[in-house]
């Protein structure tokens, strides 16, 4: 599959294979942000429904926001 990647990638234009790359970057950087640090102490995951708070949910938007804000601009 990374070939096959790897060759649509060469097929599109300088400017949009950059942007392909910068979005997968920012995509792949908040989420390893995000459960590595962000999401708090993370309970057995058992099907039960989790109580988000404020303390939580924003710091994850705002991550989100400010990385592709800072990428795409």
């Amino acid at each position: 599959m990374d070939r096959m990647t790897a060759y649509v990638a060469a097929l599109l234009p300088d400017k949009l294979r950059e942007a392909a790359v910068l979005i997968i970057f920012a995509f792949t950087l908040c989420c390893y942000v995000q459960t590595m640090f962000l999401n708090g102490k993370m309970q057995v995951l058992v099907g039960q429904e989790i109580a988000w708070g404020k303390r939580t949910i924003l710091p994850n938007l705002l991550l989100w926001i400010a990385v592709f804000a800072k990428k795409l601009f």
